[in-house]
């Protein structure tokens, strides 16, 4: 084989393998030519010629090296497929490497015009989705409105409700008492026995601000606009007809932004970016960088579901960074603010993992925690586990609570505070549980604990005016709460408080109620 031969292979090499890296660091604006990506690529590459060079001394090597870097390639470029798909491809990938070996004498020409078709089809798609971003903001021209007192709604993803913490638990007592004095002295009614009725936010949201107690799974989204686009928002819907401007801040997870949305604040809910300016050694965001980009690709996350939450092996950022920019870009907004603005935030905190300690420090990688230990079959969490857990959630709701201060405190320097309206809850429980999720699987085996973890939301609400906190004990569902004090009507104790639960498989849209124990 020539040297001209042999050199292309390890360029070839190299392309199979980076080429997915590359597009995922380009599609989530991180710089290249950083320390982190430059050295350990030059290694690599290093590696992948010398690798070339043995591999092209033998034909079945050389087409089972290929055969592996395809079918890697597959799996990383499109990072959905289920196991059954991946065990076809595995087998496909058999018949790959018989054919590659049937053609040795054009394997150089055949690879050559499979990049080409690779680099084509991006070019492509790209061109189809022009525009689009993971991060993008939005805005259209602001209605001049007399001032009538606007609307701060926020969404804490995964913040439990006060009574709906382990009060056996270590750290649980002083954290009450700290939430307890935080929205009251900011004039709060609190609803320590708030719950929802679903388990996981897809559900739980669009439940709340449409109003209603749906059994189908997913049922408000228009899938032909997106994968979670919301197409029916009474919320946004009433507010609009009001004649008040609507402001979204929200992650990639549900797309809130209608047409008549005034401004749209996108930004990714796993973001690599998001460590770019913090101070890990370059060695450690090269590490933390890899395990993000393997956790896209089908099979390693799947076998990493049944190898456990190992802390050497981050699989996502979380509210690194995204988190105090959002509030950033909220707290120059309200400087703004016309007296008549829907402010909707939808914020992944305190939502594992836990990645800042109660002063709002970025911790070491190796101590970011999720909510379970194991993801694969039936998630669970040791009692040791469970309690450590819930210290480092503990500490990420003190750090939120740092940035929601901030935010109330400057709508007081503005004069704002005493007219507008604050609404703010979780979505669902912090979902931190020993033994069960909440699951229709599960609904005869489930705790009486983990449903509460599960299930029980914060509610704070501050009307129009009001000064002097206070708490309301009635047990109530996130939509019942909501759409009551719109509609000014008295929040009572729900007779029935039930849950809607969801096959954990998928395999059916269709939930089933299950009675919620009182808490």
């Amino acid at each position: 084989m020539t040297n001209q031969r042999l050199f292309s292979h390890g360029v070839f090499f190299n392309f199979l393998l980076f080429y997915p890296f590359v597009r995922f660091l380009a599609y989530n604006h991180y710089p290249l030519f950083t320390f982190e990506v430059v050295i350990p690529a030059f290694v690599t590459v290093c590696l992948l010629f010398i690798i070339a060079f043995f591999a092209s001394q033998k034909q079945s090597r050389l087409a089972l090296m290929y055969t592996f870097l395809i079918f890697w390639l597959i799996l990383s470029l499109k990072s959905i497929f289920g196991f059954g798909v991946v065990a076809l491809l595995a087998l496909g990938s058999l018949i790959l490497y018989f054919f590659l070996r049937a053609v040795y004498e054009h394997l150089h020409s055949i690879i050559f015009l499979l990049i080409v078709g690779i680099l084509v089809g991006d070019i492509l798609i790209l061109v189809q989705k022009h525009g689009d971003s993971s991060l993008a903001v939005h805005r259209s021209t602001p209605v001049d409105h007399s001032g009538s007192g606007s609307v701060l709604y926020f969404i804490l993803d995964e913040h439990i409700g006060l009574d709906g913490m382990p009060q056996k638990m270590a750290g649980t007592a002083e954290m009450r008492q700290k939430l307890a004095d935080f929205y009251l002295n900011y004039g709060f009614t609190l609803f320590p026995k708030a719950y929802s009725n679903y388990y996981a936010t897809e559900d739980s949201l669009p439940n709340t601000l449409n109003g209603t107690y749906s059994v189908v799974h997913q049922e408000f989204y228009d899938k032909r606009k997106g994968k979670r686009f919301l197409s029916e928002n009474k919320l946004f819907t009433t507010f609009k007809e009001k004649g008040y401007d609507i402001h979204v801040y929200a992650p990639d997870h549900i797309d809130f932004c209608n047409d008549f949305v005034s401004k749209c604040y996108r930004y990714n809910k796993n973001s690599p970016y998001a460590i770019f300016g913090t101070d890990f050694p370059w060695y450690e965001k090269s590490w933390i960088l890899t395990s993000l980009y393997l956790q896209t690709n089908s099979l390693i996350r799947d076998l990493n579901k049944y190898t456990g939450n190992f802390a050497w092996m981050p699989k996502r950022t979380g509210a690194i960074q995204v988190i105090p920019d959002l509030f950033g870009e909220l707290n120059e907004d309200l400087k703004k603010d016309n007296g008549r603005t829907l402010y909707f935030m939808h914020i992944l905190m305190p939502h594992s993992p836990y990645v800042y300690d109660d002063k709002c420090r970025v911790k070491p990688f190796n101590q970011w925690m999720n909510r379970v230990e194991f993801t694969g079959g039936v998630p669970k969490n040791t009692p040791e586990g469970h309690a450590e857990r819930l210290r480092s959630y503990y500490a990420q709701i003190d750090c939120l609570n740092t940035f929601l201060a901030k935010t109330l405190e400057g709508l007081k320097r503005e004069g704002l505070f005493d007219d507008v309206t604050l609404i703010v809850h979780g979505d669902h429980g912090s979902r931190i549980v020993l033994n069960y999720e909440s699951y229709r699987e599960y609904a005869d085996k489930i705790s009486d604990e983990d449903l509460i973890a599960s299930h029980a939301a914060l509610m704070a609400i501050k009307n129009k005016g009001q000064r002097t906190g206070k708490i309301n004990n009635a047990m109530g569902s996130l939509t019942q709460i909501v759409n009551g004090f719109l509609e000014g009507k008295e929040i009572l104790d729900d007779a029935h408080p039930v849950l809607y639960l969801v096959l954990k498989s998928g395999k059916d849209d269709v939930m089933v109620p299950r009675d919620m124990v009182r808490f």
